[in-house]
Order: structure tokens, then sequence, then C-alpha cells
């Protein structure tokens, strides 16, 4: 049983690098004369983002689990906190290392990533990634405040609940705007992710 659990943590693991890898190709070919600037940050800032959304996704999964009398061993107490930690820093990481390709490319700061904008589809969908990003950090801050027992307890358990606005929000972005999220694989992987969440979400319901 240990060991299929260990298969599945590392297929669940890998799974994002081979959905980028085949979207991006040789990362020697980024090094390249004739590569655009900032194009390597770019595919990094993807890879980060891929990565940011199957820990946040496990996180939620774990959680459900727990909650149905199932726990995720990797997933409680200390592993817990410090797999949130690892999905803030992929998430920054994302945006990150986006905008500072963009401003490479553009030769100026893109200050304005930093603020939502809706004047279309694509900016409204970063937009999406923003706000899930401030969501996140809530959450991070939240979920501090309640283990060192900071604060009100019933407002520190409901900001911290504010992970599945998030998670929506996160998809929205992914889906709309992720080029690899948008391929075969990247749609069939984060499609049953999506939908386990939402059967133990419902069955969480169901258990209430």
């Amino acid at each position: 049983m240990k060991i299929l659990n260990r298969l599945f943590a590392i297929f669940l693991l890998t799974m994002p690098g081979i959905i980028w890898y085949r979207q991006t190709g040789d990362i020697g070919f980024y090094f390249s004369e004739g590569v655009p600037d900032g194009q390597l940050l770019y595919v990094l800032s993807k890879l980060a983002g891929l990565y940011a959304l199957l820990f946040i996704a496990m996180q939620i999964i774990a959680a459900l689990l727990g909650y149905l009398g199932n726990p995720l061993r990797l997933w409680q107490g200390r592993s817990h906190r410090l797999i949130g930690i690892v999905t803030i820093c992929l998430a920054v990481a994302h945006l990150t290392l986006f905008f500072a390709a963009v401003s490479i490319r553009q030769d100026a700061p893109a200050l304005g990533m930093f603020l939502p904008s809706f004047e279309d589809y694509y900016h409204t969908r970063l937009a999406f990634g923003l706000f899930a990003l401030w969501l996140l950090l809530i959450v991070m801050v939240a979920g501090m405040m309640r283990y060192r027992g900071k604060g009100k307890a019933a407002l520190s358990r409901w900001l911290h609940k504010l992970y599945w606005v998030a998670i929506v929000l996160i998809y929205l972005h992914a889906l709309a705007v992720g080029t690899e999220a948008q391929t075969s694989a990247g749609l069939l992987f984060y499609g049953l992710l999506g939908l386990l969440m939402a059967s133990l979400f419902i069955l969480s319901l169901i258990h209430i």
C-alpha cells in the first residue's frame, strides 16, 4: 500500500513537469540566439503556475479527506503548513517571473500587472489570477493566526476557508490563459483534480 501511495505521489509531482515540457520543449533552446528577450522567464513562470495549482488542489483534497475521516498523513500538521508555504512561494514566483518577462519585453517595469484590469477577456482572466494570489496570502495569514492562537478563532477559520474562492479563480485563470493547462494532457490532469475536489466537496456536504 505504501508503495502504491509513493508511486501515486510521484505521478502527481511529475505530471505538471511533463505537461510543461511537452509544450515548452528543450529548455536549452531558450538560451540560444534568436529567442525573444524574457522568453525563458516566461516559460519558467508557467511551470511555477502549474505546480502552484497542483499544490493548492492537493491541500484542498487533503482537507476534505480529513473532514471525511480519511486524512492524508503527508498533508497534516507541520507538513500542511510547509506545503502551504511552498504553494504561496510558487504562486508568487509565477507572478514575479511573468512580471519580469513582460518588463524585459517592453523595456519598462510592467507595474500595471499588480493592479486588476478588466479591459478585455485576457486581462480579466489575469485579474482572476491576481485576486487568487491575494486570497492565498489571506489564507496563509489566517492559518498562521490559527496556529499561534492569535486573533479571533472564528474569524481566522472563516478567512482560512477563502481557499475555496481562490481555487475557483485559479482554475478560471489557468484554463483561460494557461497554454499548458489547455492542452489535452493538461485538461485531463487538472480536470480530474477539479472533479475530485468537487466530488469530495459534495460528499462533505452530505456528511454534514
